[in-house]
């Protein structure tokens, strides 16, 4: 029993009646629980113009501990008509409601004391968004998807509200669609392709309605107790106004019942969810659809719903499917059948790049689920694929079981997750998603840059959350924590367990806690069940801020090799010295000897003795298998720069292997000089024919953007040092620009060209820096696109006061927003005197976004504009405040690129003060800005 229930039974034998949360005023007391829902909705065309609706909540509910109150959710935008509870048998009785608008809740009071089972009534009415929260009307149409309105690897930072951990997009190659083909077909009750007879919308696009829940909308379609353990069974009746009998289907996470037409209304029954279910996970949907249909091997219906014209496209979608439903059911021993008795997923354009695992109607964006047959590229497969295959997990994986709180939803996530890549390594193995290779182009998309890599960036300065915070905690924790570094955990123990005894502790799992809501205890005792070691080896993952390096030295005199964990940076979350458990594979050669030894490091240090003394080249966790951050001493490093460069070196490893470089060096475990040695072999790998621009240009864009936000708390450096530095990486790129040249390619050539050319630029690098020029002083208007913004900041650094006043002239001839005005901004930011510097923030000042682009440009690269962007930045951020919170996140990563002087650390705290008394920056973003600083300092202390 939770603490805050027994506390509700403390209160009770005190005298109260109408049982309240006061512990936890923010959550539902557990003295009434729900059990099963009617819902009724009366619901407008989809086509029409009417935003509201109404509908009937019949809940029946236990009141288990005596009260004289219900409480609720509701919207902010329900009204409630009427709240009424009936006993079995007794008389009717009419509540009187309160609304919390702060905590959403609605508090019903009786006039006599509830205990035991009674129906409760609410009748209410409710809007219709726009917006996926809640029931939303949305586009009934096919929408691709927007590579540019996507976040892109762009190697500089643009505004500070972009961050500084962005994946790569998608590369496009051609693929064969599977051979089997799908049962395609029309329901009937779709006949009409266009816009249905009657309709009163005033737009030309056919229109849907379709829901979002989670985390918490439920309760803006339907009054309920909304939070994920308060599960219950759901069934429904959905009234739809229509012109005809066929107009529209209407869909819901059960099957259909019966539907009936009369009056202009359709009206659709659903039957009741075989298996209680949280509210966030019902769904309803109705439109003009298609859909493509099958049966899975254990004879669950299964169909794919697409706007009208469009069921060709779900062929793959529905491949996938099939297949995966019995992998699934096969491994983790639970048949489907025992959750829902059909799976319905469709496409909902208002879903803009999300997707959602409602009970038996899972929603996609589009792109998400259906793509052209014929035309279909490997990234566009690979995405249906690894979205549906994450959404069909969650049917056993946060359906089935269920996360208690939000604040544990890596219970959910993480392991969906993970699954997804193990269900798409099944499906299509030559995709090697699991491993370092990448045979495709789509690196984006595999086990180690989704997951693995994104997570690192997120975790790695320590101010991140724990993959599994305090139920009471006022943070909910971080997507890139429970989903990715979840996944990522997940990952390393499955590989040490090996995939039998790992699918048979999640099937411990499903089985033993089916219909329920397990917590972290009870996901260690079933993975304890196949180890007993794993739940005290496999907890601090899950509870612990953060992650280890792993710090390896060579005694060569008696071959003891020692291993020191330590955490890579010491978090707000936990200030003591942690220890993890790290399952490692060592590979130790010397001449023709070679030693494999394997330890499981769970202490402060370890020591393995080779074969024999001398000089090893030695490789720990070379396949990336833990998550950690391997740190050699400096006479060990050799061996990893050797494989770096060797060909045979799959090409995954070398992005893991540049991001740990660049993560070491952001948390003064190793100085600027590793990041130089980095250069030269990437230059050595991008500069050969043979390496393709697939793999040469992601990398490269990486590679510049993780320098970028390195050289932010590198300025503190002597200038001459400094300078030396950038020539060095700019130097290490000669070759490649020579191979690339400044025009022409693909899309990897050209961001392989930006990065080269940019790095080429400040490093004023001749080879580079006079082809720029030339390019600038021959036509500064039609600089070719990868090589303009690189060609403005040469101008700008070494050019004459008439380049100067070119590029001034070229930003006012420029359209805002454009990117050319973008790269001339990009360029002006190198300005190479304090005087050119504040012209660039003058001439900027009344266009926000080059502004912002100008600031963080120059905080990040300049030191000679340094001071002055970064008394802008304090200005601007003290004017923002004192007018109200608007900006607070870009303000917030803007001062994380403060130096380790007293200066900038008084002008935050100066910021901060300002900040509080409109209470724009919670305390806990203040510890963490001020952790990041202190983190600044101890990089500038050891490269100085």
């Amino acid at each position: 029993m939770v603490a805050w229930m027994l506390l509700a039974l403390a209160a009770m034998a005190a005298g109260q009646r109408c049982v309240v949360n006061t512990t936890l005023p923010d959550r539902l007391p557990l003295a009434v629980i729900p059990q099963h829902y009617d819902l009724v909705f009366d619901l407008p065309s989809p086509d029409s113009d009417t935003n509201t609706f109404g509908g009937v909540a019949s809940v029946i509910v236990d009141a288990r501990v005596a009260t004289t109150c219900v409480v609720f959710h509701a919207g902010p935008e329900m009204t409630i008509t009427s709240v009424s509870a009936q006993g079995a048998g007794g008389p009717v009785l009419s509540g009187t409601s309160v609304y919390n608008r702060a905590t959403q809740m609605v508090t019903s009071t009786f006039s006599t004391t509830l205990s035991g089972i009674y129906t409760l009534t609410i009748a209410y009415t409710a809007i219709i968004t726009r917006n996926p929260a809640g029931l939303f009307r949305g586009d009934n149409t096919y929408e691709e998807l927007d590579l540019a309105a996507l976040p892109k690897n762009f190697p500089l930072l643009r505004s500070a509200e972009i961050p500084l951990d962005l994946a790569p997009g998608f590369a496009a190659a051609e693929a064969v669609m599977p051979a089997a083909a799908p049962t395609l077909s029309r329901p009937s009750n779709s006949a009409n392709s266009g816009k249905p007879t009657g309709n009163t919308n005033t737009t030309a696009v056919p229109q849907m309605f379709a829901t979002q829940f989670e985390r918490s909308s439920a309760r803006f379609a339907f009054p309920c107790f909304d939070e994920p353990a308060l599960k219950a069974t759901f069934a429904a009746t959905i009234n739809v106004e229509s012109p005809a009998a066929n107009s529209f289907t209407v869909l819901f996470n059960t099957p259909l019942l019966s539907q009936t037409y009369t009056g202009g209304r359709i009206t659709a029954k659903f039957e009741a969810t075989i298996i209680p279910i949280s509210s966030y996970l019902v769904a309803l949907a109705v439109g003009s659809f298609d859909f493509v249909e099958g049966v899975s091997s254990s004879g669950v219906p299964l169909r794919i719903y697409t706007p009208p014209s469009y069921s060709a496209y779900a062929q793959f979608a529905l491949n996938v499917t099939t297949f995966i439903l019995n992998f699934y059911e096969t491994t983790y021993k639970y048949s489907y059948t025992k959750i829902n008795k059909k799976l319905d997923q469709i496409a909902v354009a208002g879903l803009t790049g999300n997707a959602m695992e409602n009970h038996g109607l899972c929603t996609y964006f589009p792109a998400f689920l259906i793509c052209q047959p014929g035309s279909c590229t490997v990234g566009e497969l690979q995405t249906i694929a690894e979205v549906v295959t994450h959404e069909i997990a969650h049917q056993w994986f946060g359906n089935l079981i269920t996360a208690p709180w939000w604040s544990s939803l890596y219970l959910n996530e993480g392991f969906a997750r993970y699954i997804q890549f193990v269900a798409v390594d099944y499906l299509h193995p030559e995709w090697k998603i699991f491993t370092t290779t990448e045979t495709g182009p789509i690196g984006a998309l595999s086990f180690y840059q989704w997951s693995y890599l994104r997570s690192m960036r997120a975790d790695f300065l320590g101010t991140a959350p724990p993959v599994v915070v305090p139920e009471t905690s006022s943070d909910n924790g971080n997507g890139n924590i429970f989903y990715e570094k979840g996944a990522s955990v997940n990952r390393m123990l499955a590989d040490f367990l090996g995939p039998t005894l790992w699918n048979a502790a999640l099937s411990k799992q499903i089985n033993d806690y089916a219909e329920g809501s397990p917590g972290v205890t009870d996901l260690l005792g079933s993975l304890g069940s196949v180890d007993g070691a794993v739940p005290d080896q496999f907890r601090p993952w899950l509870e612990q801020a953060g992650f280890p390096i792993v710090y390896v030295m060579l005694n060569q005199s008696t071959g003891i090799l020692t291993l020191v964990q330590t955490p890579i940076a010491p978090t707000v979350w936990q200030q003591d010295a942690p220890e993890w458990w790290l399952p490692l594979r060592i590979t130790a050669t010397k001449g023709t000897l070679t030693a494999t030894p394997f330890i499981e490091l769970d202490t402060h240090v370890g020591s393995i003795q080779l074969p024999e003394a001398g000089a090893w080249d030695i490789r720990v966790d070379r396949a990336y298998s833990t998550f950690s951050i391997v740190c050699y001493a400096d006479d060990l490093w050799d061996k990893t720069w050797s494989d770096f460069v060797d060909e045979a070196t799959l090409p995954n490893e070398r992005i893991v292997q540049s991001q740990g470089v660049f993560l070491l060096a952001r948390t003064a475990w190793v100085a600027h000089g590793l990041v130089s040695q980095l250069a030269m072999a990437a230059g050595a790998v991008w500069s050969r024919a043979s390496e393709p621009y697939a793999l040469a240009g992601p990398a490269a864009a990486t590679f510049l953007d993780s320098l970028l936000t390195y050289l932010a708390v590198l300025h503190s450096l002597p200038q001459a040092k400094y300078e030396a530095f950038l020539t060095a990486i700019g130097a290490s790129m000669e070759r490649v620009a020579t191979r690339v040249g400044l025009d022409g390619g693909d899309a990897s050539a050209s961001q392989l060209r930006t990065a080269v050319y940019t790095l080429g630029a400040l490093g004023d690098v001749p080879g580079i820096t006079v082809g720029l020029l030339a390019l600038f002083a021959s036509s500064p208007a039609t600089i070719p696109a990868d090589v303009q913004a690189a060609a403005y900041q040469a101008a700008a650094l070494r050019g004459s006061d008439a380049d100067i006043l070119t590029l001034t002239q070229l930003y006012r001839s420029t359209a805002a927003g454009t990117p050319q005005r973008l790269n001339v901004v990009l360029g002006l930011s190198a300005a190479a005197t304090v005087a050119q510097c504040e012209a660039t923030l003058a001439l900027v000042a009344a266009v926000p976004a080059d502004w912002s682009t100008a600031v963080n440009n120059m905080l990040r690269m300049n030191p000679v504009c340094r001071a002055t962007a970064w008394a802008a930045a304090i200005e601007n951020a003290k004017t923002s405040f004192a007018a109200g919170c608007s900006g607070t996140a870009a303000i917030l990563a803007r001062l994380q690129m403060a130096g380790s002087s007293s200066q900038d650390a008084s002008s935050i705290n100066s910021v901060l003060a300002s900040a509080a008394g409109r209470a724009c920056v919670t305390p806990l973003q203040a510890q963490r800005l001020l952790h990041v600083v202190d983190i600044n300092t101890r990089v500038a202390q050891l490269n100085n």
